[in-house]
């Protein structure tokens, strides 16, 4: 299901959401 294209598509996203979840939880 992981393709090359996804690879950075999931990872991009993954980041995203880990920036706010870092924030909030020192």
């Amino acid at each position: 299901m992981a393709t090359t294209l996804d690879s950075p598509l999931i990872f991009l996203l993954l980041f995203i959401i880990n920036r706010p979840m870092r924030t909030t939880k020192p």
